[in-house]
């Protein structure tokens, strides 16, 4: 991600308040260190407690409590204990100014929930995805590679490029900070009802950190988001977008994910970000964005993509059949290549599949 400089040193308010993170304090208090993800206070200065990755509303409504996740190492983990340490403070914020709206915004059947998509609400929605971005890789750093630690104890977070992380730091945190987010700011975004896979799976969340992109279903409804293209990546894939004319199921709507996170990566004229203060009112503070009119992309590139579906598909390998091959390496190898698609047919038409999977 291209970015307008940071400022060297943190930006507070007259009350102390953090306006704006500078590189090295976002990346060495919040990447690192262990300081409140979102006021950036020190352990020990504030009262702390524990801020679910995943929020307790979406815990609650979907039965997720004792619930098992997969991590980008493929290992499990339960919902109910993945989380990130939060001032006591920030976390009440955190629900009353974020988690209560969108519990409310995402609650019913997706003709009800994509009556509500306003603009307000589309912000509203792009900035809790942005939180949920920031929290999973937060607690990423306390995650090995490898349960075995005698393959190593190295963290899943050891491989990530914090600083490329401050740009949606700063979106998670507008609404503390009561940051103007402009509406160029937010990225490609394309939301479909989404059909059950199986009994009882009503909810289903993935991240691709190298394409900074998320999925999320929750109910009926499914979202696809790039959080830092300025809505760039989804020209590149406006013809798949465009053919889909029914619900999806949750292997197309990860697929989806994985065709945006690589028209993000091959984006050449990024969007250059930045955030302003006023100086005659340092309170004041606006992300903005600027882009170029017409989206430049590198030529497509079959591995790459094979690779990331393969990552996004990673827990469904065994349910899937491809040209009459079952079982999880048979379906891995037939991903790698960068050739499968579960969207569309050879015409490129849309692919109503009722939601079924083998079993």
């Amino acid at each position: 991600m291209t970015q307008a400089p940071v400022p060297d040193q943190t930006i507070r308010d007259s009350n102390g308040r953090v306006l704006l993170f500078s590189c090295d304090d976002f990346v060495n208090d919040i990447c690192l260190g262990n300081s409140c993800f979102i006021c950036g206070a020190a352990p020990g200065t504030k009262e702390f407690n524990y801020e679910h990755v995943v929020p307790r509303w979406v815990l609650r409504h979907y039965k997720l409590f004792g619930a098992e996740m997969t991590l980008p190492n493929g290992e499990f983990h339960h919902y109910d204990s993945y989380g990130v340490p939060c001032c006591k403070d920030c976390n009440s914020f955190l629900g009353d100014h974020v988690e209560i709206p969108v519990s409310r915004l995402l609650k019913g059947r997706f003709d009800q929930v994509a009556a509500r998509l306003d603009d307000k609400a589309m912000l509203l929605l792009f900035i809790w995805l942005n939180l949920l971005f920031v929290k999973t890789h937060l607690k990423d750093r306390l995650l090995p590679v490898h349960r075995d630690s005698r393959k190593g104890s190295g963290k899943i977070a050891d491989a990530y490029d914090w600083p490329d992380l401050h740009h949606i730091h700063a979106v998670a945190r507008a609404p503390f900070v009561g940051t103007e987010v402009g509406r160029a700011v937010i990225g490609s975004i394309a939301i479909f009802p989404v059909t059950d896979l199986r009994a009882g799976e009503t909810f289903d969340w993935i991240d691709l950190t190298a394409g900074q992109t998320v999925a999320i279903r929750a109910g009926e409804t499914g979202i696809v988001a790039v959080l830092n293209d300025a809505k760039m990546a989804q020209w590149a894939i406006a013809h798949i977008l465009h053919s889909i004319d029914g619900p999806l199921t949750t292997t197309q709507l990860r697929e989806l994910a994985a065709r945006m996170a690589v028209a993000n990566m091959d984006l050449k004229n990024r969007p250059v970000f930045g955030t302003a203060l006023s100086k005659e009112a340092p309170h004041n503070v606006r992300l903005w964005v600027e882009t170029d009119p017409q989206p430049a992309f590198n030529d497509f590139d079959p591995s790459r993509f094979g690779t990331i579906m393969a990552f996004a598909l990673r827990d469904l390998l065994d349910r899937l059949e491809i040209g009459g091959d079952r079982g999880a390496d048979k379906i891995r190898a037939h991903l790698l290549t960068g050739r499968v698609t579960f969207i569309g047919d050879e015409h490129g038409r849309f692919v109503s599949r009722g939601g079924k999977l083998l079993r």
